[in-house]
């Protein structure tokens, strides 16, 4: 047994580990700050360098302000902004986070483009915080840092940088697991729900939380308790949205509808049943090999780097044997874009899998040979993703 004189020895050493913790942390964190500043800058310097060599394409605004990645989609929701649903049906595929943040810019009189931006970095910031700070439940804090680092340098996160709805989905995704490795209920249940009203994906993060409450549990059915009934707010963004559709357009499944119809290259015939996916997006495979568009080869060229990637982090999920809230979240996330054989989507549907850049700093921890090579890889790619997308290449 411990005596009396080595107890106030053992505190002093427990407040001090717990100082060095803490210090690492924070000293983590600000890296991470200083990382994303650093990233947000040489991507926006790489569009603007861009837009400088290829000029202005057909179509594209005449100012140099709004030209380094005011491009698809953002000039979407600033006409849904300007405008409403009601004056064009087909945007209603473009959930409505992006357009609000505008729209009450615009009521503000202050710039919609500017004021959303500022919002999408603020959220993508705090999505790396917070993806520290849930790998910080189960690892160390160099891990949790590299993780971080990896969601922000990751090819497709050009879209955490600009105006889209992905900055929403990806905070509220991983808010929505802290809180619920917390044990934080109610805030887990309301995150997503949030999550469900950026982007069709969301709603897998209220199975996600599902899960990681029945392994809080112990998988025991006589552990419920009343505090479950909160995971029933997972769907409710979604349910806003549908109501608003059903009295705008008396069709609350408009989204998925115009979702569905979204036109996409056809090359082979595309059957019909339960498996029709699987031609579809063989179809676009072969179209890779076949096509003399450089759109349509880097769409769906990255599709299948996205797809071999999210496949590749799968298994080192499972091999390393992370929790299975993650894995069955990572599982399921990429199954609409696969459903509907859209290769040329599978990106972007990776970005809210946040436990892949877990797994990710897991294995570079076992083979730091190759941490810095990736990284540097990532990083040109996620250049290259600024670049096609100012000059109208827009990949996945």
């Amino acid at each position: 047994m411990d005596s009396a004189l080595d107890r106030p020895r053992q505190g002093v050493i427990a407040n001090l580990r717990h100082r060095i913790q803490t210090d690492a942390d924070t000293r983590n964190i600000a890296l991470i700050a200083g990382a994303f500043a650093a990233v947000v800058l040489s991507v926006y310097l790489v569009g603007w360098i861009a837009w400088q060599a290829f000029g202005l394409s057909d179509g594209a605004p005449d100012s140099l302000i709004h030209s380094i990645y005011d491009r698809w989609d953002v000039l979407n929701y600033e006409l849904i902004a300007e405008n409403g649903y009601g004056s064009a049906r087909h945007f209603v595929a473009w959930f409505p986070p992006v357009p609000v943040v505008m729209r009450t810019a615009i009521w503000l009189g202050v710039s919609p483009l500017y004021t959303a931006t500022a919002v999408v970095l603020s959220l993508t910031l705090a999505s790396a915080i917070v993806l520290y700070l849930i790998a910080r439940l189960d690892h160390g804090p160099e891990l949790s840092r590299d993780a971080a680092i990896f969601l922000l340098i990751y090819p497709p996160a050009l879209f955490l940088y600009v105006p889209y709805n992905e900055s929403f989905l990806v905070f509220s995704t991983i808010a929505a697991f802290y809180c619920a490795r917390k044990r934080m209920w109610p805030l887990a249940g309301i995150m997503a729900g949030l999550a469900s009203g950026t982007r069709m994906p969301g709603l897998i993060v209220g199975v996600g939380i599902a899960v990681e409450y029945a392994h809080s549990i112990e998988w025991n059915w006589r552990r419920v308790r009343p505090d479950v009934l909160w995971l029933a707010l997972a769907p409710a963004g979604l349910l806003v949205y549908m109501t608003y559709l059903y009295f705008a357009f008396d069709d609350p499944l408009a989204w998925y509808h115009r979702f569905r119809d979204i036109p996409h290259l056809e090359t082979l015939p595309v059957r019909s049943g339960p498996i029709h996916f699987l031609p579809s997006i063989i179809d676009d495979i072969r179209t890779i090999w076949i096509t003399h568009s450089v759109n349509e080869f880097v769409l769906n060229t990255s599709g299948l780097a996205g797809l071999i990637f999210w496949l590749g982090a799968l298994a080192a999920m499972i091999r390393l044997r992370l929790r299975p809230s993650y894995v069955v979240f990572s599982l399921l996330i990429m199954g609409p874009a696969i459903y509907y054989g859209r290769l040329d989507a599978l990106n972007r549907y990776t970005l809210p899998a946040f436990p892949m850049f877990i797994a990710l700093a897991m294995l570079m921890q076992r083979f730091r040979v190759v941490r810095l090579p990736f990284m540097a890889t990532s990083l040109a790619l996620l250049y290259g993703t600024g670049v096609l997308f100012t000059v109208y290449y827009l990949p996945g």
